[in-house]
């Protein structure tokens, strides 16, 4: 901590600006929580989307059954296979 005698007024700027910067900052960091919640959701739908046309292709015999539970659970070897 700086003693009160040290504290002129270059010292009240730097503080004045490193707590606006410190501001800036965690608004920056809470948007960015925003972003990537958003996405996540967005993100969470599509799978969800994408597995049941999955669900669909095995329900009308395109798919092999062992293929698409691999696939929903996430079986990298799987997913390669159908690349």
């Amino acid at each position: 901590m700086t003693p009160t005698d040290k504290k002129d007024n270059a010292y009240w700027i730097r503080r004045h600006k490193n707590n606006e910067a410190a501001k800036r900052s965690r608004e920056k960091r809470r948007l960015k929580g925003l972003i990537m919640q958003s996405r996540l959701l967005a993100v969470s739908e599509e799978n969800a989307q994408l597995r049941a046309q999955l669900f669909k292709l095995h329900c009308y015999g395109s798919l092999d059954y062992a293929l698409v539970h691999s696939i929903c659970f996430n079986n990298t070897i799987a997913r390669k296979m159908l690349l």
